[in-house]
């Protein structure tokens, strides 16, 4: 007998055009699992497909988003190891063909034919969903708080970008087997510009890693951010001060033009902020200073296994930068996260289709 699950899905591409509503369950694949989702987090690039802004074209109407996911398996598919059913798991929500070249190489996020879930195809922001079981990350710590399992898929972000900064400054040692992948950050100075999710993220795993990080955001308009930026454990920008590397997920090109001139001589910039608009950047200053500027994507699975470790480790003072909401208030989320009012917001579904109903 079909049933159907509370979910929050696109009506249209209208900007803001989200509705929470009743769809039918998917039908479970070969090779899928289906999972209840435990909570969702929401992030900018959700804002970005919501208001249907440019470059976000693509997104189809009607789909269900949500794409930093944690769950339990509760159904397999043919094909899938059993074991699998009632583990709790974070999906790897972006992920390559495993075919072409670069996935054989283990760059899974340089795939031409990678996909998201909850942009590409439906997310994971209802009471169930269905997803590949090739593309999950089993937690280690099946306990963790279901609210720091939202946060795994956007530590992963950070942590790849801290990879290609490493990878940058020594990649020999980068590469080291024996080494940590970030074992080159540490006693480094680095700065990250923009003290939204990620780059809290990405500043508590460059800590763990041993660099000194300070965090740099806008004079106004972040001041709770910034706030959960130095109970965290960063540092306060000071002006004129100069560092070996640093990490821009602000996605504003005025900090990203501020940043050429404060990095020192042979120091490396990783950029995982996606922009709204072309930055044009002074090479002179790149070509000078001799400085190596990564764009970076997205993920593969050692990130996750890596974010989830340090999650673990943080857990306390990551739980500061949760804001929970139930699903029935997703738009305010959204236009939360988009005000900045709000660090890390996350959708927890716990008796979803009751809140639902009594929200009618």
């Amino acid at each position: 007998m079909a049933t159907d699950v509370v979910a929050a899905r696109l009506r249209s591409r209208t900007p803001w055009d989200l509705v929470v509503e009743r769809v039918a369950e998917p039908a479970l694949r070969p090779g899928e699992v289906r999972i209840r989702t435990e909570a969702v987090g929401l992030c900018g690039s959700d804002v970005h497909a919501v208001r249907a802004d440019a470059g976000y074209e693509w997104v189809p109407e009607r789909v269900v988003i949500g794409h930093e996911v944690v769950g339990s398996v509760v159904e397999v598919g043919e094909g899938v190891d059993t074991v699998l059913a009632g583990r709790r798991v974070a999906p790897l929500a972006i992920d390559g063909c495993h075919h072409c070249d670069a996935c054989a190489a283990g760059h899974e996020n340089r795939c031409l034919e990678r996909d998201c879930m909850g942009m590409h195809f439906d997310g994971g922001l209802a009471e169930t969903f269905v997803f590949p079981a090739a593309r999950l990350h089993v937690l280690a710590d099946q306990s963790l708080d279901a609210r720091l399992g939202a946060l795994i898929e956007p530590m992963a972000v950070a942590h790849q970008a801290l990879r290609q900064l490493a990878d940058a400054l020594d990649p020999v040692a980068a590469r080291d087997p024996e080494n940590s992948a970030l074992s080159p950050l540490a006693g480094r100075e680095l700065c990250v510009s923009g003290p939204g999710a990620v780059g809290l993220l990405a500043g508590c795993a460059a800590l763990a890693a041993g660099a000194d990080v300070t965090i740099s955001g806008p004079p106004s308009g972040a001041e709770s951010r910034m706030a959960a930026a130095l109970e965290l454990g960063l540092r306060a920008d000071e002006p004129g001060r100069t560092f070996d590397a640093w990490l821009d997920a602000s996605g504003a090109g005025v900090a990203l033009r501020g940043a050429l001139p404060r990095v020192r001589r042979g120091g490396a910039i990783a950029v995982p902020a996606m922009f709204a608009a072309e930055v044009a950047l002074d090479m002179n200053a790149i070509v000078r200073g001799q400085l190596t500027l990564r764009g970076t994507y997205a993920y593969v699975r050692a990130d996750f296994e890596a974010a989830e470790r340090i999650i673990h480790e943080r857990a306390a003072s990551l739980r500061a930068i949760v804001e929970e909401y139930g699903i029935a208030d997703t738009e305010r989320a959204l236009r939360d996260a988009a005000a900045a009012s709000v660090v890390k917001p996350v959708v927890v579904l716990d008796g979803a289709a009751a809140a639902h109903e009594e929200g009618k």
